[in-house]
Formats: structure tokens, C-alpha cells, sequence
């Protein structure tokens, strides 16, 4: 089904009319045929015995799966983490990508509303995590860790980051440099540190 939209182009080269950087505003026909956008959460390759991990988010529930199986087709001797542009998502899946390098370790502390607001109680339970929370006594605060991340990648290695890496990307990179298991290169992460 045809569609009319409204285009802005922005002149750039020799091929476009007009005076280059100046707007122009054409009306242009296009035929649009609806499809599945399909976004890689994780991808990676090998050069010289060096893997290359980049995780684009954490939205899916399959990042850690996807991120294990890609390490594991690796066999690298040392591991490049690119958190760069991962805006975060779901902090059970950055929990476990961390323990992918770490083991089971404490990762990230929350502390809950729910033991604020007794009204609340039961309602901030997620029935998809695979975390596991063990309570510090009397503090309101609690650990999470992981239970899908069975084994650990001991390669050195460093992670990227930059400004827009936010949420389970600053847990992922904070876990790692807290433990001493990798170096952080890049500009300062965007986000709060609040998870």
C-alpha cells in the first residue's frame, strides 16, 4: 500500500540540488510492508585469541544465555566487554552477565520499598528473575546474585564504556572493577547508580 510522507533532507554532496547545507522539503512516495525488527542483544567474534563481546541491552531475558554461548564459541585468551551505548534494562540479566566473569559474588544492592511501604509487600516480586536475594539483618538492605551463570570466564579483560551506557551496564562495569577482575575504559557513564 503506497504512502505519502513528508521527507526532510538535508544536502550534503554534489549530487543534491541547491545550495549544500540548506533543508529542502520533497514529498515522496514509498511502499511500506510491515516486518519483525529484529535487534541483536549480544554479539561478538575472535581475532588473534582476543573475543570481542559486545552486549547492546539487557531488555531481553535471554542476554545472559546469549552472552554464555557466545563466551563459551570463543575459547579467547583475553575478553573485550563493549558496554558502550547499552542503555541497561532488565538488572537480574546484568546481575548474571557479571557472574559470568565473577562466580557468585554480591553484585548489587537494593534497598526495597516494599519494607518502606508495608502496603506494598509482595506486589515487587518478579517472577522471571533468576535472582536470589539473601537479607542483611536489620539494614533494609538486600544482595542479589545470580543463579543462571554456572561458569566463569577467568581471561583478563576490560570493558568499554561511555556516556551513554546507563543502568545494568554501570552494575556490570562497577561489579567488575569493585572485584578487581577488569579495567573500565571510556567516559564516565551516564546514569544515577541507583539501579
Amino acid at each position: 500500500m503506497p504512502v505519502m510522507v513528508s521527507s526532510w533532507c538535508f544536502l550534503q554532496g554534489r549530487k543534491s540540488r541547491g545550495v549544500i547545507g540548506e533543508m529542502m522539503s520533497k514529498l515522496i512516495e514509498v511502499t511500506m510492508k510491515r516486518s519483525p525488527v529484529t535487534v541483536p542483544y549480544v554479539s561478538g567474534y575472535v581475532k588473534n585469541g582476543v573475543g570481542y563481546l559486545r552486549i547492546f541491552s539487557f531488555e531481553s531475558y535471554e542476554v545472559c544465555r546469549l552472552a554464555n554461548d557466545r563466551l563459551r564459541s570463543m575459547n579467547a585468551n583475553k575478553i573485550i566487554l563493549d558496554l558502550r551505548g547499552n542503555p541497561g534494562g532488565h538488572k537480574s540479566m546484568a546481575v548474571c552477565v557479571a557472574e559470568l566473569f565473577l562466580g557468585p559474588k554480591r553484585i548489587v544492592g537494593t534497598k526495597s520499598v516494599a519494607r518502606m511501604v508495608p502496603s506494598l509487600e509482595g506486589l515487587l516480586v518478579n517472577p522471571f528473575s533468576s535472582a536470589f536475594s539473601a537479607g542483611v539483618s536489620g539494614s533494609g538492605l538486600e544482595w542479589e546474585g545470580g543463579l543462571v551463570a554456572r561458569i566463569r570466564f577467568n581471561a583478563p579483560m576490560v570493558v568499554l564504556v561511555d556516556a551513554m551506557s546507563a543502568s545494568g551496564s554501570e552494575i556490570v562495569a562497577g561489579a567488575l572493577q569493585d572485584y578487581e577482575r577488569a579495567w573500565i575504559i571510556g567516559a564516565r557513564p551516564s546514569g544515577k547508580g541507583t539501579a
